[in-house]
C-alpha cells in the first residue's frame, strides 16, 4: 500500500492592488480554500483507481474475447456450411458416377448377351439354309431326271415327225421375215418421204417469206427514187430559171454601166460586174457520174 498522498500545494496568487490593503486570509479565493482544508474529496486513493482501471481491462478483455468468440463461431458455421455442400455435391457426384458405372456395365452385360443371341440365331440360321438348299438340290434333280426321261420318250415317239415339222416351221419363218422386212422398207420409205416434204415446205416458206421481204424493200427503193427523182427535176427546174433569171440581170447591168459610163474601155468595169466564176471540176465529175447512172 502507498502512502497517503500529500495534500497539492497550491500557489498563492498575487494579491491585487485593491486586495493590498487586507493581509491574511482575506484575499484568497472560497474554492481554493475549501480544497486545501479538504482534499480527499477532490482527489482519489491509488487502490480505488487502480480497481477501476482492473475492471475496465476486464470488461474491454471480456467484451474482446466475447467478440472474438461470435467471429470464431461465425467462421465455424461457415466451415461447417461449407463441408456440408462440399460433402453434398461429392456424395452426388460419386453417386452419379456410380449409377454411370452400373448402366455402363449393364448395357456391355445386354450388349454381350444379345451378340451371343444373334451367333446363335445366325448358326441357326445358316444350318436351316443349308438344310432347305440340299433338301432343294435334292428335288430339283430328281425334277431333272423325270423331264429328261420324258423328253426322250417324247424324242422318240416323235421321230420323223419333228424333221418334217421343223421344215416346214423354218419355210414359214423366211416368209414371215420377208413380209416383216418389207413392211419396215415400206414404213421407213414413207417416213423418209414425209421428211423430205416437211423440209420442202419450210424452205418455200422461208423462200416465199424472203421474197417477200425483198418486194417490199424494192417498192421502198423504187418509191424513194421517184420521190428523189421529182425532187431533181424540180432542183434543175429551179436552176434553169435561176441562171435565164441571173444572165438577164446581168446583161441588163452591163447595159446600165454602158448608158452611165460610156467612155469605160473594156475591163475597166470587173470591178463592178466581174466575170462569173467556172464550175469546178469536181462538179463537173458529179453530174457527168448522175447523168451515167
Amino acid at each position: 500500500m502507498s502512502s497517503a498522498p500529500e495534500p497539492p500545494a497550491f500557489k498563492k496568487e498575487p494579491p491585487k492592488e485593491k486586495d493590498l490593503g487586507n493581509p491574511g486570509l482575506r484575499g484568497v479565493r472560497t474554492t481554493t480554500l475549501f480544497r486545501a482544508v479538504n482534499p480527499e474529496l477532490f482527489i482519489k486513493p491509488a487502490d480505488e483507481r487502480q480497481r477501476e482501471a482492473v475492471k475496465k481491462a476486464l470488461e474491454e478483455a471480456n467484451d474482446m474475447h466475447k467478440m472474438k468468440i461470435q467471429t470464431l463461431k461465425e467462421e465455424h458455421q461457415k466451415d461447417l456450411q461449407e463441408m456440408v455442400s462440399k460433402t453434398k455435391i461429392e456424395l452426388h457426384q460419386n453417386m452419379e458416377a456410380e449409377l454411370q458405372r452400373e448402366r455402363l456395365a449393364a448395357e456391355q452385360r445386354m450388349v454381350h448377351r444379345i451378340q451371343r443371341i444373334m451367333m446363335e440365331c445366325h448358326q441357326e440360321k445358316v444350318q436351316a439354309v443349308e438344310e432347305a438348299r440340299a433338301q432343294e438340290r435334292h428335288i430339283a434333280q430328281e425334277e431333272i431326271q423325270a423331264q429328261r426321261r420324258k423328253a426322250m420318250e417324247e424324242l422318240r415317239r416323235a421321230g420323223v415327225t419333228v424333221t418334217k415339222d421343223q421344215k416346214n416351221s423354218v419355210s414359214q419363218l423366211i416368209k414371215e421375215k420377208e413380209h416383216e422386212m418389207n413392211v419396215y422398207y415400206c414404213m421407213a420409205q414413207k417416213q423418209k418421204q414425209e421428211e423430205i416434204q416437211k423440209v420442202l415446205q419450210e424452205a418455200e416458206k422461208t423462200h416465199q417469206a424472203m421474197l417477200g421481204n425483198v418486194m417490199d424493200k424494192l417498192l421502198s427503193t423504187q418509191g424513194k427514187l421517184l420521190s428523189m427523182a421529182k425532187q431533181l427535176e424540180i432542183m434543175t427546174n429551179w436552176k434553169d430559171f435561176l441562171e435565164e433569171e441571173l444572165q438577164e440581170t446581168r446583161v441588163a447591168f452591163q447595159k446600165y454601166i454602158n448608158y452611165t459610163f460610156p467612155k469605160l474601155s473594156p475591163g475597166h468595169a470587173d470591178f463592178i460586174l466581174p466575170e462569173r466564176k467556172k464550175i469546178p471540176s469536181s462538179l463537173i465529175t458529179q453530174e457527168s457520174q448522175a447523168t451515167l447512172d
